[in-house]
């Protein structure tokens, strides 16, 4: 039982640093979590200990497969209705609209009309 809590200790901290942007990543931890908890629940609760820790590592991932597929499409909706929300009100960041002027950054060459672009060019060939 103590290697079991160990290893339990071990993953879950592990699971705990890892961040899932993507669906397959979001279900590869819910049923590894899932199962890593439904082992310990099938050592822990049953009188047979291995097939209780396979029946719970079964049943643990079944869980932890569903729940993770619930939790990410609702991060992602969140997510998008953020963006949503703050690309559509601008204006309450401090974003102003687009500058009517665009913006002119100085040449560090002292370069200001296409000519003597062309005769820096030709100069250096």
């Amino acid at each position: 039982m103590k290697n079991i809590q160990k290893i339990l200790a071990c993953y879950l901290i592990g699971v705990n640093f890892c961040g899932c942007a993507r669906m397959s990543g979001s279900l590869i931890a819910g049923a590894g979590t899932g199962a890593v908890l439904g082992t310990a629940a099938g050592v822990g609760f049953s009188n047979d200990k291995g097939s209780g820790a396979w029946q719970g590592a079964l049943i643990g991932a079944g869980v932890g497969l569903i729940s993770s597929y619930f939790i990410h499409n609702g991060i992602e909706k969140r997510d998008a209705d953020v963006r949503r929300d703050t690309l559509l009100n601008l204006e309450r960041f401090g974003v102003e609209g687009i500058p009517s002027e665009p913006l002119m950054y100085p040449d560090p060459y002292g370069i200001s009309t296409q000519d003597e672009a062309r005769a820096v060019i030709q100069a250096h060939k």
